[in-house]
């Protein structure tokens, strides 16, 4: 039921009419049990099968019911191939002109059977034109195949052996294109939830980058420059500074927008998400903003893309103190999450809600959320583990358990001690702030009057302890310290030696 749901709920209206009208054909007029299936699962989202089954047999589910829903979903399969094969799909767009050229593939193989040698001939000349003008690489293949075994003259196996040359050197294109899409995803997911890294991985991106490199300037392929540019700025993003990555990811974008014809939506939302990411990285709030405005945002809901930038644009609503847009975000995702999955991406959202009841001070629910994570079961990712830590830490504090935090920030130091994490620098210096906090008899304005000069180290946005989106730190350990200070504890040593609040344009969420 599950598959079925989900291919019911994305049906538009005008879908939801045209389908129902193909199965009361199939049913000479009357409304079968497919019809009835199919509306009951459109009313009621949550059926189950025990509710279908008893509705429509009378009885538990059974062989007649696993045959139904097996109808209903080949019927709905069915539907939205022809529905999609028919479309007026734009030859301007890559997506558009890849459906465009699987049409031709097909209309030319049943003229190729019914001898239809002319109308073959012409859709082999536009499928030729789409593959060059698209740089598709194995529909390129796919166009030599038929170019050359449908013929009726057998030519020269020298003839053949220059094919399958030029066929190796297609394949070893397409490999490369595909393993930086590969790396791309791999070492972004790494460095958001673990910072960690093996040898053999970073040598494997530099052999693909300078392997596009190559091919672009070889080639002159907008593709290969497109990954090329892009997997270097990840890689100056996780190894280098955001700001080296700009330069990469800019290129990366003006090449897509500039050959529509070439990337798909997704293509230009993973770039635009990465620059709003590298925006965010630097403190400029407003040019990330810019980046996630625009529309391919919403195009893919539901797409790992997406969820990636739904993501960083969660993080942004905390860096402006955006509070009623990040809770619109989280109940989202957190409905999406519990109905797929039990993972790190469940666990993520979960943790993002506690921080959310933070930065609107009911410290006692984020607490809660806290350790009802903790029951639930553990972490695994050690950045996303250290940001929990640090939370509880300032949870415990502003509801006044002292009792309890000297062990708890023992147990932060020694988790930062077993973690390999790619920065724990930031993390070493607020649990240095937190030491002296505790000497201190928590008294925040005489660890800060000894802590100044760290405290000024945390609130900048480059060097190894500068503030990133993915190190979990969603409220934000120096600006949390400045909250105190405005609220009548003061942290920096005098007014005038505090930090101008432009400083911490990154992340006002508090």
């Amino acid at each position: 039921m599950e598959s079925l749901k989900k291919i019911i709920r994305d049906l538009s209206r005008q879908e939801v009419y045209l389908l129902r009208n193909l199965l009361k054909q199939q049913v000479n007029g009357c409304h079968g049990k497919r019809i009835q299936l199919f509306d009951l699962i459109r009313k009621n989202r949550n059926s189950s099968d025990n509710e279908a089954a008893l509705l429509l047999y009378g009885s538990k589910p059974n062989s007649a019911f696993s045959h139904l829903k097996k109808r209903l979903k080949d019927d709905l399969l069915n539907f939205l191939f022809l529905n999609n094969f028919f479309e007026n799909h734009s030859p301007d767009n890559c997506s558009g002109a890849k459906s465009i050229f699987y049409k031709s593939l097909l209309f030319r193989q049943i003229y190729s059977s019914k001898n239809i040698s002319h109308e073959a001939s012409l859709l082999q000349k536009s499928m030729e034109q789409i593959v060059g003008q698209h740089e598709f690489a194995l529909e390129k293949l796919l166009v030599l195949e038929q170019t050359v075994l449908q013929q009726n003259d057998f030519f020269e196996m020298e003839e053949a052996e220059k094919i399958a040359q030029f066929i190796d050197e297609q394949c070893m294109s397409y490999r490369l294109v595909f393993m930086a899409k590969v790396y791309c995803k791999k070492m972004y997911h790494v460095a958001r939830d673990f910072g960690q890294y093996e040898l053999s991985d970073v040598e494997k991106m530099l052999e693909i980058i300078y392997g596009l490199k190559k091919l672009s300037d070889e080639q002159n392929l907008s593709t290969a420059e497109f990954w090329y540019c892009f997997l270097h700025s990840i890689y100056h993003w996780i190894f280098y500074s955001p700001a080296k990555a700009l330069g990469y990811a800019k290129r990366a974008l003006d090449i897509a927008e500039g050959h529509p014809e070439k990337f798909t939506d997704e293509n230009l939302l993973a770039i635009k998400t990465h620059l709003s990411l590298l925006h965010l990285c630097k403190g400029d709030t407003v040019a990330s903003r810019k980046y996630l405005e625009q529309p391919t945002l919403f195009l893919s809901l539901g797409h790992t893309t997406f969820l990636d930038a739904a993501e960083v644009s969660l993080h942004l609503c905390f860096c402006e103190s955006n509070l009623t847009e990040a809770e619109k975000i989280i109940e989202r995702e957190l409905f999406r999450h519990k109905t797929t999955d039990a993972g790190l991406c469940l666990t993520k959202w979960q943790y993002y809600q506690a921080c959310l009841e933070f930065a609107k001070g009911d410290f006692k629910k984020s607490s809660s959320l806290l350790m009802n994570k903790k029951e639930s079961g553990r972490y695994n990712s050690s950045k996303l583990l250290l940001g929990h830590k640090l939370l509880e830490l300032m949870n415990l504090i502003e509801l006044g358990k002292y009792d309890l935090l000297e062990y708890k920030i023992n147990a932060f130091k020694q988790l930062l001690k077993r973690i390999k994490n790619k920065n724990p620098h930031r993390y070493k210096l607020i649990g240095k702030q937190l030491d002296e906090l505790m000497k201190d008899g928590y008294d925040f304005k005489a660890t800060a009057k000894k802590q100044n000069a760290d405290l000024r180290v945390l609130s900048l946005h480059m060097g190894i302890c500068r503030w990133e989106p993915f190190n979990y730190e969603m409220i934000r350990f120096e600006e949390w310290l400045l909250k105190k200070n405005k609220q009548g504890k003061k942290v920096f040593c005098t007014e005038a030696d505090a930090p101008h609040e432009k400083t911490y344009s990154a992340s006002k969420i508090i």
